[in-house]
């Protein structure tokens, strides 16, 4: 699984100390696999997961009117992120120097989970692999406010791409 660039993903520095929180059954997995479990990401309980801020589906909505598509086109354009959570999978890492106790408390109250803890450099070097034809993106989630934030690309080449709504939480 090549880990490769693409403009919409902002890479942490290879020395970011980075936390995993898992229970017990995908870590013995982890090892008896040698692979990392990617959701799917309509798996995920967060509604929000890949969806467009208000601000944003407001402003996409103007340029869709100000182009004149077709009532059809639009609402394919409404329904695509949704539509992309079925293709999205994801396996989140937690940047920080310190373990924190809201991972704990999200991923680790059923007693027997853990963490691994790694940096994006071993990560990105356990994950890269030239046999394999999938390929891996790896980027920091940008937390807005979704009543009142615009999803602001960081990237010209990167306008309009589905995995920008998969790149932001809300704060």
């Amino acid at each position: 699984m090549p880990i490769k660039d693409h403009p919409c993903f902002l890479p942490p520095p290879p020395n970011a100390t980075l936390w995993r929180y898992i229970d017990l059954g995908r870590f013995l997995a982890l090892l008896s696999t040698s692979s990392l479990h990617f959701t799917r990401s309509d798996k995920f309980e967060d509604k929000w997961e890949g969806a467009y801020t208000r601000p944003t589906y407001e402003e996409l909505k103007k340029a869709a009117e100000s182009i004149a598509w077709n009532k059809s086109t639009s609402e394919y354009f409404r329904r695509l992120p949704e539509m992309m959570k079925n293709m999205m999978f994801i396996n989140s890492w937690y940047e920080s120097e310190h373990e924190s106790a809201a991972m704990w408390s999200l991923y680790g109250n059923q007693g027997s989970n853990i963490a691994i803890i790694s940096d994006a450099k071993r990560l990105h070097d356990a994950l890269f692999n030239d046999d394999v034809e999938q390929s891996v993106f790896c980027g920091r989630v940008q937390y807005l406010d979704y009543e009142k934030e615009v999803i602001k690309l960081h990237s010209a080449a990167a306008s309009h791409n589905a995995f920008n709504t998969f790149l932001r939480k809300r704060k």
